[in-house]
């Protein structure tokens, strides 16, 4: 694996950590698991558009 390959997965890691940290975030609130995965899910895309 290249150097440039290692960061692009490092970032990709540290990304799914704080996603990871907001779904359980949301689950406090009493949302369920699958809910908080799709409310983060939308709010990725429209953080896109």
């Amino acid at each position: 694996m290249n150097e440039q390959n290692i960061e692009i997965c490092k970032r990709l890691i540290e990304k799914a950590k704080e996603d990871l940290e907001f779904i359980q975030y949301i689950e406090k609130l009493g949302v369920s698991k699958e809910d908080a995965i799709y409310i983060t899910i939308l709010l990725y895309g429209n953080m896109l558009l």
